[in-house]
């Protein structure tokens, strides 16, 4: 199902407990809201703990992230194609508890983490000795995403 798909796409995180409560019951109601309005019926109890499952995988807390700078970085690397590709490489369910073996983990301590994400993309396919028909290909098939994506920032 597509709404299925989309759930599935959509990421997030905060410091805050109680924020990642609310967006994943905004996510969830809204998820019921518009499958009543196409279907006429509340969506059935299996499918609906599915979702909430992919939910509860998808928007998370992050702990542990102290500086405000620490943390644009990282939004803006969860935000580049490298890392969203590099995520895919173990995700073949959405139950799949590797999905993140994949994602180099960053300290950050390059200057060109202020760039534009496009920017740090080649950085990343730099640092990482990625082939260029891999880049290429990672770069004309996953979703472009801009710094615009990231709230408060």
């Amino acid at each position: 199902m597509w709404s299925k798909k989309a759930i599935q796409s959509i990421y997030g995180y905060d410091w805050q407990g109680d924020n990642v409560l609310l967006a994943r019951e905004n996510l969830l109601f809204t998820f019921i809201d518009y499958y009543e309005a196409q279907f006429e019926v509340p969506p059935i109890k299996k499918y609906l703990l599915e979702i909430a499952k992919i939910l509860s995988w998808n928007i998370f807390q992050m702990d542990g992230i102290k500086f405000v700078e620490t943390a644009k970085y990282h939004a803006k690397f969860l935000m580049t194609k490298f890392a969203r590709a590099a995520l895919y490489v173990n995700k073949i369910s959405q139950m799949s508890t590797n999905a993140w073996g994949a994602v180099p983990v960053q300290d950050y301590s390059e200057s060109w983490w202020d760039k534009s994400i496009d920017e740090i993309d080649e950085e990343l396919f730099k640092k990482y000795s990625i082939p260029q028909e891999i880049a290429d290909f990672v770069k004309n098939n996953i979703q472009t995403k801009t710094i615009e994506n990231i709230v408060c920032l």
